[in-house]
């Protein structure tokens, strides 16, 4: 009887210490998605070179707390599974995909905006013109 009772602790410690290293691997990965380079940084860059450091910390904060708030917990409640189970939620996201796709060439092949600006000096931070 004792002998049983050490091999379940000892299998409760060992899954104990599966979760703790599937944990920190989920936390090194997240961190190292969310430092490389990308739109977000572009937009940080951006907004503290325009706008100053305020406005730049301003971006960073509402990035952080919307992939904090929004992805995070998506990917965690398995949002991946959801889709494998419903072929409706798989659709969804392939259109919500080609939007993406036929925006963003869309843009890439329209006609820049001139560089001017009209009433420059009314401009405030995070107005849009």
């Amino acid at each position: 009887m004792l002998d049983e009772s050490r091999r379940l602790t000892s299998i409760e410690n060992a899954e104990a210490l599966v979760n703790l290293q599937l944990s920190m691997a989920f936390l090194s990965t997240v961190i190292l998605l969310r430092i490389q380079p990308g739109p977000d940084n572009m937009l940080v860059i951006a907004r503290g070179i325009a706008q100053g450091r305020a406005v730049a910390l301003f971006a960073v904060f509402w990035i952080s707390a919307g992939a904090g708030i929004v992805q995070l917990p998506l990917v965690t409640f398995g949002v991946s599974s959801l889709v494998l189970a419903s072929p409706v939620a798989l659709k969804a996201l392939q259109l919500a995909a080609v939007y993406w796709i036929w925006s963003g060439v869309r843009m890439f092949f329209s006609v820049p905006m001139a560089n001017e600006v009209k009433n420059a000096d009314r401009i405030m931070p995070l107005a849009s013109s």
